[in-house]
């Protein structure tokens, strides 16, 4: 097994993502890891990151970072984007979730920044960073 965990860990948050109620209330069906261009707000987007290997005591692993946006428009925009953002961290931040073929040491939340106003003017973003430390199962 690859101790390249990228694509599992994507899997997974969007199992985790796309299973609540309280985000399906505000996005419905809508997180993706690439939105449609005709996409309609709200919405989450899975994307973006970088990995970084590491070998230490006969173990291989993987050292993420994860780019996790929330967008939203309308009067209530900037409340959309922050309620989302809070339910992912409760979600993510420390959790174990379950990861094909691995195993999650650690997930936390390293940065979350807006929301930001689109160049449209009525859009809403936040952006949230996690740190994701990964171990092949077995």
């Amino acid at each position: 097994m690859s101790a390249d965990s990228r694509i599992e860990v994507q899997i997974a948050i969007l199992a985790a993502l796309g299973a609540d109620a309280e985000l399906a209330a505000i996005v419905g069906d809508r997180i993706y890891d690439h939105a449609p261009d005709d996409c309609q707000a709200p919405y989450i987007q899975i994307g973006g990151g970088e990995r970084v290997p590491f070998h230490a005591q006969c173990m291989n692993g993987s050292d993420l970072l994860l780019t996790i946006t929330t967008w939203a428009d309308g009067h209530h925009a900037s409340e959309d984007v922050i309620r989302m953002d809070r339910r992912i961290n409760d979600l993510l931040d420390g959790q174990r979730i379950p990861v094909d073929g691995h195993g999650i040491q650690t997930m936390r939340l390293v940065r979350n920044r807006g929301p930001f106003r689109d160049p449209d003017g009525k859009t809403r973003q936040g952006v949230n960073e996690y740190r994701c430390i990964t171990l092949p199962a077995g």
